[in-house]
């Protein structure tokens, strides 16, 4: 009885969330539309194709600096107005968006989009605001979810409008009636989450699976874990970003894909990731535990990214587009879920600014390095250099348990040598 009625209070807690997935969705979708519409725009504007990545570069590079700005100031007046503030920053680029006849209005439309871009980490600071830690992971997994139904929805929907004529008006609109929509959402449903609380320092678990392994931390290996955890997961985006961004450029030139064809495989990759995400991510995370799961996650992104440089058949293409989706359902999720444990609500905007800030890093970076590799580097670096990139995260997600074991070895030496002592 005393379970059901926790699972009741949860359950009313947790609803605060329902006005915030619409506004993540909206976000997530014009990058989504810029992915699936870069062939369109190649041909249309008659540009090249570093000319077409810059487009989802120059969102990136302002999210960059305002990223964190905006962080700083939900924790500091609230999410909920800064989030209306953002919401409706994300409305006007649609409006400009929908209104670009040529390559330059493009550009203004994804500059303001990334001028105004902290709807994503402030949803994710309402999230650690309100959802126990325990369940965090869960509600990290609903925005892989959501991601996952971006690149469904997205490249299909653009082609449809794009089919439509009018250049890029019809997917302008729609992206506008989605950020609408968030904005009504917001106002009207959405509470103010942040709590002001005195500044304590946050307890730390490394390892939540075993209360036999668990150990007091000092100040300073408190602090190293999120800063490891954020290193990670810029590089871990980075590599993401590279291939998610350049896969229609590289199956275009390589196995000239045409973007309805490429729109169709990027809604099936989806729908793998989302049934993924319905059966298997919650078992997995239960049997392996969040650290070994993200593991998996990241050793199964090494080996697709390496598999680029083999592939000749379009089949070995579209197993790669469909398991990448798997692996960063896992290992976004898992990471989300650790960096945002690794503080409390007071400074979840500030994490969470700094998050999206690598995030922008590596949407600026990834489209541009993703571009000149498939422009002027032989057909093997694409997957070559996003790999070594992914091993990278892999190495830097071993460290924080290496210092673990390191600690739990100085305290094991520690106890023997007061035992020592006494006898």
């Amino acid at each position: 009885m005393q379970d059901k009625k926790i699972k009741t209070n949860k359950k009313k807690k947790y609803s605060q969330l329902n006005a915030i997935w619409m506004g993540i969705f909206a976000d997530i979708l014009g990058f989504s539309f810029m992915v699936s519409l870069l062939p369109e725009v190649n041909n249309s504007f008659n540009t090249t194709s570093f000319q077409a990545t810059l487009l989802l570069s120059s969102n990136a590079m302002f999210g960059i600096i305002f990223g964190p700005i905006w962080g700083k100031l939900s924790d500091k007046y609230g999410r909920k107005p800064t989030l209306i503030i953002c919401q409706t920053g994300t409305l006007l680029s649609f409006l400009i968006f929908a209104i670009g006849q040529n390559y330059k209005i493009l550009l203004l439309s994804r500059i303001l989009d990334g001028i105004f871009g902290g709807n994503f980490l402030i949803a994710n600071a309402i999230i650690g605001d309100v959802v126990d830690k325990k369940d965090r992971i869960k509600f990290m997994g609903n925005i892989s979810l959501i991601f996952a139904l971006s690149n469904i929805l997205g490249p299909g929907i653009s082609a449809l409008l794009i089919s439509l004529g009018q250049g890029m008006l019809f997917p302008g609109l729609f992206g506008m009636i989605l950020s609408g929509l968030s904005i009504i959402s917001s106002i009207f449903f959405l509470p103010e989450t942040l709590k002001k609380c005195e500044s304590k320092i946050p307890t730390l678990e490394l390892n939540n699976e075993s209360n036999s392994n668990k150990l007091t931390y000092t100040r300073v290996e408190k602090n190293n874990f999120p800063k490891f955890k954020l290193i990670q997961w810029a590089f871990y985006t980075l590599a993401l970003t590279l291939v998610y961004s350049s896969i229609s450029l590289y199956a275009y030139e390589n196995f000239h894909l045409s973007a309805e064809s490429l729109g169709i495989l990027l809604m099936t990759a989806g729908i793998f990731q989302i049934l993924f995400r319905m059966t298997l991510f919650m078992p997995i995370i239960r049997k392996l535990g969040e650290k070994k799961s993200a593991l998996v996650g990241l050793i199964i992104s090494c080996v697709i990214y390496f598999s680029l440089t083999l592939i000749n058949q379009k089949w070995q293409l579209i197993c790669i587009i469909l398991f990448q989706g798997v692996a960063a359902a896992l290992v976004r999720s898992v990471l989300s879920s650790q960096i945002s444990k690794s503080v409390e609500s007071y400074e979840q905007g500030k994490i969470q600014g700094f998050k999206s800030a690598l995030d922008s890093l590596g949407q600026l970076f990834g489209p541009l390095f993703g571009g000149l590799l498939i422009t002027f580097a032989p057909n093997s670096f694409f997957g070559l250099c996003s790999g070594l990139i992914a091993l990278c995260a892999l190495g830097f997600g071993m460290f924080p348990y290496l210092q673990k074991k390191k600690s739990k070895e100085n305290y094991q030496r520690k106890i023997n040598s007061e035992i020592c002592i006494k006898e």
